[in-house]
């Protein structure tokens, strides 16, 4: 599973799992950036972050609840 979650600066591999939100593999890397550049729900010294995770890891259960899709250069985040 795909994710983008959120970083600290410099140790990208410790993310928050609470955070976490599935992406599609196709559209990770644009959705990633787009969030970067708006600093979309970012604290000092934060960035979002593109991880490959398991079905058991913690950030799993939040990304079945969350996720970003992207159309038309336009990202909405939505909750299930």
């Amino acid at each position: 599973m795909i994710v983008i979650a959120k970083s600290v600066k410099g140790r990208e591999y410790l993310y928050s799992a609470k955070s976490a939100h599935a992406v599609s593999m196709a559209s990770a890397e644009k959705i990633r950036d787009i969030v970067n550049q708006h600093h979309y729900k970012l604290e000092d010294n934060e960035t979002w972050f593109i991880h490959e995770i398991g079905h058991f890891d913690d950030a799993a259960f939040y990304a079945a609840r969350q996720k970003f899709t992207i159309r038309k250069g336009i990202v909405r985040e939505s909750f299930c």
